[in-house]
């Protein structure tokens, strides 16, 4: 799936409070996305990333681009013993912010071209990052260009 939001990011005031808002979501061919990102960066707009979990690269994108990456890197295989449980790709322009999180797994990342800002915290200042719980919506995009923030569905 490509994320895609009104100004990329992942957090908003929403019916009077601030909320979590998660990306619009759509699956597309690969050269699609590239095609979107492109013209995004040169006309403005939407914002256009590539993100998605759950080993990607080997299982959506292994027939796009798997011929071009190697399984595994050898330093990290070392460090942790193992090779790794997944492989994804994230892919977008200096447009697209991530919010603070955290991961629950170990992370090799690497820029291909550009520059990406990471400002890492130790789990001993978690305290003092103000976690809270927020309301969860998503971007949702109208046939007319109008973006709104959606509730999510009941589960």
């Amino acid at each position: 799936p490509e994320a895609k939001t009104e100004q990329g990011k992942g957090a908003a005031s929403g019916a009077g409070r601030e909320v979590f808002v998660m990306p619009e979501e759509r699956t597309m061919p690969f050269h699609e996305f590239l095609s979107n990102l492109k013209r995004s960066r040169e006309e403005g707009g939407d914002v256009f990333y590539l993100s998605h979990q759950n080993d990607n690269l080997r299982e959506q994108l292994k027939g796009t681009l798997l011929g071009d990456v190697p399984p595994s890197v050898v330093v990290a295989d070392e460090a942790l013993g193992h090779g790794p449980d997944a492989v994804n790709l994230w892919m977008g322009d200096g447009n697209a912010v991530t919010t603070l999180h955290k991961d629950h797994y170990e992370n090799l990342y690497g820029v291909v071209r550009g520059a990406k800002h990471f400002t890492l915290y130790p789990p001993s200042s978690a305290p003092f990052l103000y976690p809270t719980q927020l309301e969860a919506r998503r971007y949702a995009k109208s046939d007319d260009g109008a973006w709104s923030m959606q509730p999510l569905p009941e589960l």
